[in-house]
Formats: structure tokens, sequence, C-alpha cells
């Protein structure tokens, strides 16, 4: 995992740049490589997203989250919490190289977000994973109380036009991102209201929302996303809300133990002493842009002089079809 932590510090330093090859050279220090493109140590499935088991044919099917775009709140589009994010979503699969050698997924694969999905029933089922790093291996949906949430993937019905669905109601879910390989008790929570997840083509093969964004990545930056260039191309949408309440309670080691409600609301809102929301008289200072629903099935408004109590969260997200575990306890 060195490789791993050497990139996630670079990204903590917003210099990833400086952690890869200067020559601008391929894995082999000679001419320069010529493509992103997987080619070496891939899964052998055919598809436009690097898929680990093929879902043609199929009716009941899973996809894992690869990429993340989030474009609200602000504060989650900082390069340093883009950064980390990306960390845990992309696989800790060094051996799938390019034709040059260069690795295409070598970071730590520990922030895992499963859809599955009945198109014959019309229903998903979605939410976090417990801790796997072993894309071949498949994935188990997590449940249970961690650090006073209620985690536990959340089940819907969908409507489905052609290839692409939407959710037929809004629903809550809390999505652990796991930040430690060897330990599963160090994990940030990401509790998400009212979720909704809307405008997310299939393929046809059932293997992939998006697609491997090979052909714009630079293989003379080591083919690495950037700001402009993210590894996937999203095919899909997802909103929600966050409460300052909820987001409060939620520690980021990461960024120094603050709350994600400190990390929302920014410096001039943040109590020095606790690293939290800033508050007078029990309440928090700091304005949301959204008001919450009073059920997960009122996805709320947007904020007004009376009501700001939450943060709308907005992301475009790839995925890439996985094996959901059939000895999940």
């Amino acid at each position: 995992m060195t490789t791993n932590r050497t990139l996630l510090a670079c990204a903590f330093a917003l210099s990833l740049a400086a952690c890869g090859d200067s020559t601008g050279t391929g894995g082999t220090g000679g001419a320069p490589a010529q493509s992103c493109e997987p080619a070496l140590g891939c899964p052998e499935v055919a598809s436009e997203c690097v898929a680990f088991v093929d879902n043609t044919g199929l009716t009941s099917f899973a996809l894992r989250i690869t990429q993340l775009n989030v474009s609200a709140p602000s504060a989650l589009t900082d390069p340093t919490v883009t950064n980390l994010l990306n960390t845990g979503i992309v696989y800790d699969y060094p051996e799938c190289t390019t034709a040059d050698g260069l690795p295409l997924f070598a970071k730590d694969g520990t922030f895992n977000w499963i859809l599955e999905l009945d198109t014959m029933a019309g229903t998903l089922k979605t939410g976090g994973a417990e801790l796997e790093t072993d894309p071949n291996a498949g994935y188990c949906f997590l449940s249970g109380d961690i650090a006073g949430f209620d985690v536990a993937p959340l089940e819907t019905s969908i409507t489905i036009s052609g290839s692409t669905f939407e959710t037929s109601e809004t629903r809550d879910v809390v999505v652990p991102i796991f930040t430690d390989v060897d330990d599963p008790s160090k994990v940030i929570l990401l509790p998400l209201r009212s979720v909704r997840i809307y405008d997310s083509t299939i393929s046809s093969d059932n293997n992939c929302i998006g697609n491997f964004n090979g052909d714009e990545l630079d293989p003379n930056n080591l083919c690495l996303s950037d700001a402009d260039t993210p590894t996937f191309e999203s095919g899909g949408s997802l909103e929600g809300y966050v409460t300052l309440e909820e987001a409060d309670q939620v520690l980021v080691p990461e960024l120094g133990n603050a709350s994600l409600c400190a990390l929302i609301a920014g410096a001039d809102f943040v109590d020095q002493a606790t690293n939290s929301c800033r508050r007078t008289a029990g309440e928090i200072d700091f304005q949301g842009d959204w008001c919450a629903g009073a059920t997960e099935a009122d996805p709320g408004t947007p904020a007004t002089a009376e009501c700001a109590d939450a943060v709308q969260l907005s992301a475009g997200f790839a995925a890439s079809a996985v094996a959901v575990r059939t000895d999940c306890n």
C-alpha cells in the first residue's frame, strides 16, 4: 500500500504532479506512454467501464460506483476533499495497467457504494458495502449501528424508460466511507436524506453506468485524473441533502478531526475548541441552502429565512459491474 499512501499524501498537498514521473515517460522510463486504455492484467469482461463481472442478459445485477463528481455543497468540491473521496473510490487494483505498464487503479478501494438492480421487479437496493479492497471478491452490503447512525442500504422502486432509470421515491441512506484498509473502525459516515437517483443510463450489456475515460486521460500525466479529466465519465445523477445537526455528529479524522458540519460551513463558522460548527444558544450559526423535509419521502425545499437547517448534495456518478456475495451475514 506504499504507493497508495504516497498518492494520498500528495493529494492533501494538492501537488499530485510531484508524485509522478516528471520526465513524462511511461512505466519503463523510455518513450512517452501512448495510451491510457486498459490493456494488461485487467478484467477480461468486455465493457466500456472495466467491469469485474459480466451482467449481459441478466435482469438482476449489481454495480459499484467508480466515480462520484460532487457539484454541491461547494465544500465537498474542494480538491483536498475530492482527492480523499477518490482515494477511497478508486480500486486497489494496480495490476490493471496500460500497454506501457502505467497502473490505472492504484488507490485504496475502501469507499464501496453498491447499486443492485432488479429490472424485472423494478427495484433498486443501494448503499455502502463492508470494507473490501479486492474487487474480484465481491461485496456485502453493510448494516448495523455505527457511531449512533443506522447504517443500511435503502430499497426502493424504480421507473425504467429504455435504458435509463430513476427512483420512484426519495429515501434516506447512510453511506460509510472507510479510510484505513486495515481498520474498519476508521470510517466517515455520509448521512444522506431523501436521496433521489435519476437520469441514470445502463449500458446494453448491463455492465456500466458511464464509461472509463481512457481516451481523455493523459499518459504523460501517468493517466491520473485531474480537475478537468475524471477517470470515469458520469452516466447517472443523484441528489439528496445532509442536515447540519447530523453533519456535526460526523468526524473527519483525515481533516484534523473536524466535524462534517465544520467542513461544510467553513472557517468563519467553526468552534475552534471543538472543531465543530459554532453555536449560539445551542443552535448552529451557519445557515444552509436547504430546509429539511419532515420525512424521507419529503425532499424538503430551498432554504428560507425561517428554515436553513441542511445543505443539498448533488453529484454525477459512474458505476461498473461487480458481484454481490451470497455468503454475507
